[in-house]
């Protein structure tokens, strides 16, 4: 008995879709390249012994480091710490990349000599809001250094956890505000700043 045709076709067309196919290759994705998200300082001049808050925030970076050092730096979207430079100084912070490249940025803070007179001895060295105004909702660094303090508090209550020593919280005002940063010594004495965000 002849084989029929039309049964051979099919049987053909069949065994075609059997086979298995290769996926095609994967594309490698490139390493993208760092980015700087932003690098500034809460004040373009300073009297000389006064400090000033510098924040920056990187993308894709496997480094980041400053010249002059400071302090050691990491990779953050966000993050913020204080200064005290002697002179006028150039800040310059350096990413570097996954490809292989680097990206940089820099501003000068300005120190002049100055009549105020310079806080020693107290309890808050420094308290800062960077930025100074926002819009409803954006993000502030409220920053502070204090030393020699048992209790920190900020008021109003922001709900979080404050300390001694050095640190930043970030806040989302919705209307223009102002903080105060309570300290309470040993001996049970208190010290307060206070700084105004304007919200726009």
């Amino acid at each position: 008995m002849a084989a029929n045709p039309r049964w051979m076709a099919v049987g053909l067309l069949f065994w075609g879709c059997s086979r298995e196919v290769a996926p095609p290759p994967k594309a490698e994705l490139a390493p993208k390249p760092a980015k700087i998200l932003h690098f500034y300082a809460s004040q373009g001049e300073i009297q000389k012994g006064e400090r000033a808050l510098i924040c920056y925030g990187v993308e894709d970076a496997l480094s980041v480091r400053m010249e002059p050092a400071v302090e050691e730096l990491k990779p953050i979207l966000n993050r913020c710490f204080a200064v005290s430079p002697a002179g006028t100084t150039e800040y310059k912070l350096i990413a570097q990349g996954a490809d292989g490249g680097a990206v940089s940025a820099s501003f000068t803070v300005k120190v002049t000599a100055g009549s105020r007179p310079v806080r020693g001895g107290g309890l808050i060295e420094l308290f800062v809001a960077s930025p100074a105004a926002v819009k409803p909702g954006q993000i502030v660094n409220l920053c502070y250094s204090v030393q020699g303090a048992e209790t920190v508090r900020i008021e109003p209550d922001l709900g979080m956890p404050t300390s001694a020593g050095k640190q930043c919280v970030a806040v989302r005002p919705d209307r223009t505000t102002t903080y105060k940063l309570v300290a309470r010594g040993a001996a049970g004495g208190t010290e307060q700043e206070q700084v105004t965000v304007k919200v726009q």
